[in-house]
């Protein structure tokens, strides 16, 4: 046998190997070569795993390929490599350095002495634990074989690497429970379609999970029940990569069960589980986590999904936590969904979390959650259920929450957040809540709703706000609706209409369209059983910011408020129509639009909402002599107004934040051209203004120097110094100077001409200053060795304009005395 390349021969730390145990119950037939050459390769390989692998502290199992070994119990090995039958007579747990189970193998996990595979009445439970990779090349299942109840068996793999090659089945089955299944990797982990029906699905890797088909957990009929009166429920399932990309080449089906129709009886739905999946990019289908529905009680409640990428997260079907409805019980409520992505984010068939009905009353619509670097999504829909027939008036349920936050573009199919509609003489429910929002690309989407349900009699229902906030453009191809509804049916006192929701519109650089009706109208009231009074008074229409550089489609807008009750002299009190403000220079209110914001009719008519255009200042301004600045505002309810300035062509920044548009002195440099330009701001709204030109500044030094002055500098006090003071003060001689503007200055200390002597004109020492201020400047000068001795020198001071254009000497006399 050749020796693997591992392993030197005659190594002073190599070790011999131990204990290896090979397993074979029948021997290799002497005419059958090809059989031969099989096990022999095999064995090969074996060996060569032994010598690659560190000195065993066990045995080693080997069943190659035609061979058989049977096991059961807590075992340990050095090396496991089955490529022929290994056979489980009970649970079985085994602890190896490395596993393979090869393509040839049989895993017989649910053998009997005597009568062969699939003859146990239970699942084995199967432990693989190996301290290098455990790879088994075909399919698990750990189903029973005889019996009616057969209860599945629990798996539980770990490994530096996983692979599973083929599916893994877990089913429990004439209504006994499923086995878990339990998989650990260091590195990356590959299995086949996993089946547990009831029971937890738990992958967890270091490196990336390939899933090669559908996750099943959940409730069926032949899982037991979880709880008495309720059908089985779901099984958790938890996926998480630490370090690497998830695929889900199939769906995640979590719902509970539904709940039997005939043998059944006040037998409630399973609960769904909650789903949970996370690496860095993430891929898979649809997930459902549903609770299952119940003819005769209640149907079980839906769980949460939580998606989440490091990378781009792409869900190809759609994600379903919605609520479930009943004839008998109370429905339940939407579940919460959360999808977050740092790149690109897909959820290709939407995501479901709306209510559900039932005669006890709609149930409220749950919550979805979606944040990405760019967001593409089908509809998401969060809408509360309807109240379904009962002898007893029920209401609506209230809308869900929809949230979407992209720093790039997001694109949604249409987005539904209103309230279910209630029975005669109930409530509806409240509009639900919906804010998109981009942080530097642009928003398309369809419908979006919020409005409030309806019932044949009793109050209205409010709508829900509403908030589309792009950096560039935004598009809503359909109706736009945060309505309140109606009150109806006469009732004392009167019913009033509800309230609309406020909407906020936001292309901040970028162009605003709408493709369909945009309303927030408040709701009419119904009438009195009182015969001589008024109706009740209409709903407020919603306040409306729409915030755009630019405008393109605009079908109608409508924040109409809700006409009072009743007719005649009866009717009630109409509503305020809600403010319409159009933070933009593009004309909004103009014959090309219909701007609808009149109060509703009614005794008396309700006040129409003010409709203001909030628009970039004008008639920007500058005082030449003292750099102040004013404008006329045009903008109204802007928050502020912020001065812009850009010193010697470099970009704009802020110089000053203010709320006044008179007065306004913002910082600039000396001689040193400048432009100012304004803008309005609304913090909270997100708009900032255009800008009008730029006005252009330069600030003098003073009233009375110009940029291109010069200035002039005199002795404050007579320069006469003494040798001893000098030599104490180590030759610093202190100048007490003058100067009647600022610049800056180059001093030279020349020798003093004689008459009839040659004189130097090289100067003894220089000193360059900056005169900043106008009045005193003290100024020190070390006088060189030639000046160290009694005489008079000149001190010629050339002074130079901010400017640097204007010029300008003075000389002085400075005297060394003994």
């Amino acid at each position: 046998m050749p020796v693997a390349p591992c392993e030197r021969p005659g190594a002073p730390d190599s070790q011999p190997r131990r204990g290896v145990v090979i397993r074979i119950h029948r021997t290799i037939p002497r005419t059958s070569r090809r059989h031969t050459r099989t096990a022999l390769t095999a064995l090969t390989f074996a060996i060569a795993l032994l010598a690659c692998s560190p000195a065993a502290h066990a045995a080693d199992l080997l069943v190659l390929d035609g061979d058989q070994a049977t096991v059961s119990g807590n075992l340990s090995y050095g090396i496991v490599y089955v490529d022929g039958e290994l056979r489980l007579t009970g649970d079985t747990s085994i602890t190896a350095s490395t596993i393979y189970i090869g393509p040839s193998a049989g895993l017989r996990t649910c053998y009997v002495e005597g009568t062969g595979n699939g003859g146990c009445t239970a699942g084995r439970n199967l432990t693989l634990t190996s301290a290098g990779q455990l790879t088994v090349a075909s399919g698990i299942d750990l189903t029973a074989g005889t019996g009616t109840a057969r209860p599945g068996g629990s798996l539980n793999l770990q490994g530096s690497r996983v692979a599973v090659g083929g599916s893994i089945n877990t089913t429990g089955s004439g209504g006994a429970s499923s086995g878990s299944i339990t998989i650990n990797s260091a590195g990356a982990l590959n299995t086949g379609a996993l089946t547990a029906y009831g029971a937890t699905v738990n992958l967890a890797a270091a490196g990336p999970i390939d899933i090669g088909g559908d996750i099943q957990t959940q409730g069926t009929s032949g899982v037991p029940q979880n709880v008495p009166l309720q059908a089985q429920f779901a099984g958790p399932v938890a996926v998480a990569s630490s370090g690497g990309d998830v695929r889900i080449s199939g769906n995640v089906n979590a719902s509970g069960r539904d709940a039997p129709g005939n043998a059944g009886a006040g037998l409630g739905g399973g609960n769904g589980a909650d789903v949970s999946i996370s690496g860095s990019d993430v891929r898979l289908g649809s997930v459902d986590a549903t609770g299952g529905s119940s003819v005769d009680a209640a149907p079980g409640g839906s769980a949460h999904i939580a998606l989440a990428a490091r990378g781009s997260l792409i869900a190809l079907g759609r994600l379903d936590a919605g609520g479930q409805n009943s004839t008998v019980g109370a429905a339940t409520p939407g579940a919460h969904i959360d999808a977050t992505a740092g790149g690109p984010l897909v959820i290709g068939g939407g995501a479901w979390a709306g209510g559900a009905q039932s005669p006890s009353g709609g149930s409220a619509g749950g919550a979805i959650a979606l944040q990405g670097q760019t967001i593409s999504a089908g509809t998401l829909f969060v809408a509360g259920g309807n109240a379904a027939s009962s002898p007893t008036p029920m209401n609506g349920g209230p809308g869900g929450s929809i949230t979407a936050s992209a720093s790039g573009n997001v694109s949604l199919a249409a987005l539904q957040a209103y309230g279910g509609n209630g029975q005669p003489g109930s409530s509806p429910g409240a509009g639900g809540s919906i804010a998109v929002a981009s942080g530097a690309g642009s928003i398309g989407t369809g419908q979006v709703t919020t409005q409030g349900g309806y019932t044949g009699g009793g109050p209205g229902a409010p709508g829900g706000p509403i908030s589309l906030s792009a950096q560039t453009d935004l598009s809503v191809g359909g109706t736009l609706d945060a309505s309140g509804s109606n009150a109806n049916g006469d009732a004392d006192p009167p019913r009033p209409g509800a309230d609309a929701g406020n909407v906020l519109l936001r292309a901040a650089t970028g162009t605003l369209s709408l493709g369909g009706q945009m309303r927030a109208a408040g709701g009419s009231g119904a009438g009195s059983t009182v015969a001589t009074a008024a109706g009740g008074r209409g709903g407020n229409g919603g306040r409306l910011d729409l915030v755009a550089k630019a405008l393109g489609s605009i079908v109608s807008i409508s924040t109409h408020g809700g006409n009072g009750g009743d007719y005649g002299d009866l009717q009630g009190p109409g509503g305020t129509g809600g403010a319409v403000l159009g933070w933009t220079d593009a004309p909004l209110f103009d014959d090309q639009k219909v701007v609808d914001s009149d109060g509703g009719s009614g005794h008396p008519v309700g006040s129409s909402g003010v409709r203001t255009q909030e628009s970039s200042p004008t008639a920007l301004a500058v005082d030449p002599a003292t750099g102040r600045l004013t404008f006329t505002t045009r903008s109204p309810d802007a928050q502020l107004y912020r001065v812009l300035r850009s010193v010697g062509g470099a970009p704009a920044e802020v110089a000053l934040e203010s709320a006044q548009t008179t007065g306004l002195a913002p910082a600039s440099p000396v001689c040193v051209p400048v432009t100012f330009t304004v803008v309005a701001v609304h913090k909270d709204l997100g708009w900032t203004s255009d800008a009008p030109a730029p006005v252009s500044f330069t600030r003098p030094p003073s009233a009375t120097q110009g940029c291109g002055d010069a200035p002039k500098l005199s002795a404050a006090a007579r320069l006469r110094f003494s040798l001893r003071s000098l030599r104490r003060k180590k030759y610093r001689a202190v100048l007490k100077l003058r100067a009647d503007g600022i610049g800056s200055v180059q001093a030279n200390l020349l020798p003093v001409r004689r008459k009839g002597h040659k004189t130097a004109t090289k100067p003894l020492a220089k000193l360059g200053l900056q005169v900043a201020k106008v009045g005193g400047q003290t100024v020190q000068l070390v006088l060189p060795k030639a000046a160290r001795r009694p005489g008079r020198y000149t001190l010629q001071l050339a002074a130079t304009s901010p400017d640097g254009k204007g010029h300008v000497t003075t000389t002085l006399t400075l005297e060394v005395r003994k």
